[in-house]
């Protein structure tokens, strides 16, 4: 079993750390925008570094967004193919509270569990 692990945020945010063949991110800041074409959240996190045994992680290979109106379980899913990516924007949502939760996952397909705590925003 792979054990990762990302240091927590610069600013001292909150940090998720996983185990079990699945990647750690680092606690994300949401950033809330509304689209043109309805209504869209800017969600972005901090790209994991390290695996939970200190070494290097070489094989990220992108993010989930997983997003929905139940605080207990997303029912969509935004995948985001880049192992560089800090940001994703989730597009064709009403108006509501909305939860947001993001994984990364390796090449191998091994994917974080979701944090326990969705980040959620009222539009």
């Amino acid at each position: 079993m792979r054990r990762f692990h990302v240091p927590s945020t610069p600013s001292g945010g909150p940090r998720f750390t996983v185990a079990a063949a699945a990647l750690a991110l680092a606690g994300f800041s949401p950033v809330f925008s509304q689209g043109s074409s309805g209504l869209s959240e800017l969600i972005s996190w901090t790209i994991p570094t390290t695996q939970g045994d200190g070494t290097a992680l070489t094989d990220l290979a992108g993010f989930n967004v997983y997003y929905g109106t139940n605080v207990d379980a997303p029912t969509s899913v935004l995948n985001v193919p880049s192992p560089v990516a800090t940001s994703a924007t989730v597009t064709g949502l009403t108006t509501g509270t909305w939860y947001f939760w993001v994984s990364a996952y390796d090449t191998d397909g091994n994917e974080s569990p979701l944090p326990g705590s969705p980040v959620s925003k009222t539009l």
